[in-house]
C-alpha cells in the first residue's frame, strides 16, 4: 500500500518537476522564450482561450473527429483481425495487400485522400480512420495466432460451430492484444487528427481554407501562434497549423 501511494507522489512529482525546471530555465534567460514558451505564458493563453470559447470549441471538433476516425478504423479492422487469425486462407489472401499498404508512410496517402474526398470532414475523418487501422488489425490478428491451437483443437474434437470457436475461445483469447492496438490506435488517432494537413502547410494561407466548420469570425486555434512576438514578421506558411 505504501509503495502504491509512493508510486502516485512520484508520478505526481515528476512532471511538476520538469515544469519548474521549465519555468526556471525561462526566467533565467537560458530558454529562448520565442521558441520555448515558459508554462505561465501557456497558462495565461489557455485561459484568455478558453473564456473567449475558442479552445473549446476547436477540442470540440477535434474529439468529434478522433471518435468518429477512432471507429471507422477499429471496427473492421478487429473483424478483419479476427478473420484473418482464423482462418488460413483468409490471412493468405489479404496479407500481401496489407504487407504492401502498411509500410507505406501514411503522408502520401493524404493528397490522394484530400483529392477524392475534398477537404471537408470525410477526408479528415478518414485520415484518423487510416491511422489506425492496421495497427489494430495487426494486433488483433497476432492475438489470435498467438493462442495455443490446442484450445481450438479441442474445441473442433468436441463438435464445436465456427460461431463457438469464435465466441468462447477466439474473441477472449484475442481481447488482450486487440486492447492494445486499441490503445495504441488512439495515439495514433490524436497524431492523425493533429497533423491531417500539416504537410501541406508549405501552401501559404491554405489552412485558412481547410476547415469547413470553422464559424465566421474564428481564425481557429492554431492562428494564434501569429500574434506570438517570436513569430512576428514570419511567413504565414511557416506557422504550423494547430486546430
Amino acid at each position: 500500500m505504501k509503495a502504491r501511494i509512493a508510486d502516485r507522489w512520484l508520478a505526481l512529482v515528476s512532471p511538476l518537476g520538469l515544469l519548474l525546471l521549465w519555468e526556471g530555465l525561462s526566467r533565467a534567460g537560458l530558454l529562448d522564450v520565442r521558441f520555448i514558451t515558459p508554462p505561465s505564458a501557456i497558462g495565461r493563453t489557455l485561459v484568455a482561450l478558453t473564456r473567449t470559447g475558442e479552445l473549446p470549441y476547436h477540442v470540440g471538433v477535434s474529439v468529434e473527429r478522433i471518435i468518429a476516425g477512432f471507429l471507422l478504423g477499429s471496427i473492421p479492422a478487429v473483424a478483419l483481425g479476427l478473420a484473418m487469425g482464423l482462418s488460413r486462407s483468409v490471412r493468405a489472401l489479404l496479407m500481401p495487400i496489407v504487407a504492401a499498404i502498411y509500410p507505406i508512410p501514411k503522408i502520401a496517402i493524404y493528397p490522394l485522400i484530400i483529392f477524392y474526398l475534398g477537404i471537408g470532414e470525410a477526408s479528415k475523418v478518414s485520415i484518423v480512420a487510416l491511422s489506425i487501422f492496421f495497427l489494430v488489425l495487426l494486433n488483433t490478428m497476432a492475438g489470435v495466432l498467438g493462442m495455443d491451437r490446442t484450445y481450438f483443437n479441442i474445441a473442433r474434437a468436441y463438435g464445436a460451430r465456427s460461431i463457438d470457436v469464435f465466441t468462447t475461445i477466439a474473441w477472449p483469447g484475442a481481447l488482450p492484444s486487440i486492447f492494445t492496438g486499441l490503445k495504441l490506435g488512439m495515439g495514433f488517432a490524436m497524431i492523425g487528427c493533429r497533423n491531417r494537413f500539416s504537410h501541406l502547410a508549405i501552401v501559404p494561407d491554405l489552412r485558412d481554407r481547410c476547415d469547413v466548420r470553422r464559424p465566421a469570425g474564428h481564425r481557429g486555434a492554431g492562428m494564434a501562434g501569429d500574434d506570438h512576438p517570436g513569430l512576428a514578421g514570419a511567413p504565414r506558411h511557416a506557422v504550423a497549423d494547430g486546430a
